[in-house]
């Protein structure tokens, strides 16, 4: 149970790097990856919410919050790196 936070953080981390590597390809805009988070945890979806505390990944919500505060420096990351987008 100690470890779990750890990898939670784990998670969140490595979901910041998807939409630094996103914004790297200048190809899509960083908003899409909220979109594609979106349907990823509508397509998996089980019966019942289990406690946060119990979970290797952040809550869905949560991961889609971090997303969206985090969209908006990836889009002016995006702007200076790919400046024909």
């Amino acid at each position: 149970l100690g470890r779990l936070p750890y990898s939670r953080k784990l998670e969140s981390e490595a979901d910041q790097i998807g939409l630094e590597l996103l914004v790297r390809t200048c190809h899509y805009s960083p908003s899409v990856a909220v979109e594609a988070m979106s349907m990823l945890f509508e397509g998996t979806k089980r019966g019942g919410q289990q406690f946060e505390i119990l979970q290797t990944h952040p809550a869905d919500e949560r991961r889609l919050l971090q997303l969206r505060e985090w969209v908006a420096a990836a889009e002016d990351k995006r702007a200076a790196l790919c400046p024909l987008h």
